[in-house]
C-alpha cells in the first residue's frame, strides 16, 4: 500500500497568509518520502506529527521550489531525522529572486549535516519500494530569471505572465516547481507542488499522456490561479486534495478581470464539477490517502467528509 498524507501544519507567523504545505508519503516496504515543509514556525509541528506517524527516518525529502511555505521547516525536520537524500534546486541557481533568507539556512544546515542535495528534471526516473517515481518537470535549463521565464512562456504557450509589481518573481518560482508521479501498480499519485497556469499549460501541452493519475494534490493550494479546465480534464483524478489553512483565496478587485478572463478556476468548485472528490486540510484537518496496487483507494480524514467547499 502507498499511503500519501497531507499533514495540516497550522502555526505561521504573525499576518502570515498561510503556514505552508508539507506531504508524506509512505512506501509499500516502509521507505518514506516528505515533499515540503511548511513554512519555519509549523516546522517542530511537522516533526512531533510525523513521529507520531511512526516515522523514524526520511529517505527522500524533497522540497519543490524556493519559497518559505515550502522550505520553510526544513532545518528543523533535518535536526531531528536521518535524512538519506535531499531533492532540490542547486543554492545559487536563481540568485537573489527568490527574496527570502531561507535559502542560506537550509543548505547551511545540509553542510552541517554532511548533507549535499540533487536536482532532478524532466524525464527523469526512479524506485522507492517497487514505486516508480516519474519526473515530469521542471525541464533542464528552466530559465533562472523571471523576465526570460515571461518571454518564454510568451513564445512557446502565447500566454500573459501575470505578476503583482512587488513580487514579480513569485509565479515564476512557483512554475519552478518539481512535479512527480508517483505509479503503484495500477494506480498513481501526482503531486506538482505551486505550479501557476503557466506551468501546467506546458504540461498538458507536452506531457498530457503522462498526467492522467489516479489521486493528486491541487496545485498552488486550491488558489484560482491554478487548477485550469485543461488541467483537470489531462488529469482526471478520482479525489484531490489541497492544502491550505485556510479558505481558497480569492483575486484583488484590480486583478479579477485577468484571472477571469484568463484561468476561470475555483478548484473548490471545478474539482467536484466533473465528479472528484475533494478535500481541503482547512475544513477536513488531516487528509490521508491509502493506494492498493490495484487502483482502489480508501481515505481518511481528521475531520468532515469530502465536497464541503
Amino acid at each position: 500500500m502507498l499511503a500519501i498524507t497531507f499533514l495540516n501544519i497550522t502555526r505561521k507567523a504573525e499576518g502570515a497568509i498561510k503556514s505552508g504545505e508539507s506531504i508524506l508519503v509512505q512506501f509499500p516496504r516502509g521507505s518514506t518520502m516528505l515533499v515540503d515543509t511548511g513554512v519555519p514556525e509549523s516546522g517542530e509541528m511537522l516533526r512531533d506529527r510525523l513521529r507520531a506517524l511512526g516515522v523514524k527516518r526520511i529517505d527522500c525529502l524533497v522540497l519543490t521550489h524556493f519559497h518559505i511555505d515550502h522550505i520553510g521547516g526544513a532545518p528543523c525536520i533535518l535536526d531531528s531525522f536521518p535524512v538519506g537524500e535531499v531533492i532540490t534546486w542547486p543554492e545559487s541557481y536563481f540568485g537573489n529572486a527568490c527574496d527570502n533568507d531561507r535559502v542560506p539556512q537550509l543548505f547551511a544546515t545540509l553542510r552541517r549535516h554532511n548533507l549535499a542535495s540533487h536536482m532532478v528534471w524532466e524525464g527523469d526516473q526512479w524506485e522507492m519500494d517497487g514505486v516508480r517515481i516519474d519526473v515530469l518537470g521542471p525541464w533542464k535549463h528552466f530559465p533562472s530569471n523571471w523576465k526570460t521565464y515571461e518571454t518564454s512562456i510568451a513564445d512557446t504557450l502565447h500566454l500573459p505572465y501575470y505578476h503583482s509589481a512587488s513580487h514579480p518573481s513569485e509565479p515564476f518560482i512557483n512554475d519552478s516547481s518539481i512535479s512527480l508521479k508517483c505509479v503503484y501498480g495500477k494506480g498513481s499519485f501526482l503531486t506538482c507542488g505551486d505550479l501557476y497556469y503557466p506551468g501546467e499549460a506546458r504540461l498538458t501541452d507536452s506531457r498530457k499522456r503522462d498526467l492522467s493519475c489516479t489521486l493528486a494534490k491541487v496545485n498552488h493550494h486550491g488558489a484560482y490561479t491554478s487548477s485550469t479546465r485543461e488541467w483537470l480534464l489531462a488529469t482526471r483524478p478520482k479525489a484531490v486534495c489541497a492544502v491550505r489553512d485556510s479558505l481558497p483565496p480569492v483575486p484583488k478587485p484590480e486583478a479579477a478581470v485577468f484571472w477571469k478572463e484568463t484561468v476561470h478556476s475555483r478548484p473548490e468548485k471545478d474539482w467536484p464539477a466533473m465528479g472528484c472528490d475533494y478535500y481541503h486540510t482547512f475544513v477536513n484537518g488531516e487528509v490521508r490517502f491509502f493506494l492498493e496496487e490495484d487502483g482502489s483507494f480508501a481515505v481518511q480524514v481528521e475531520r468532515g467528509e469530502k465536497n464541503m467547499l
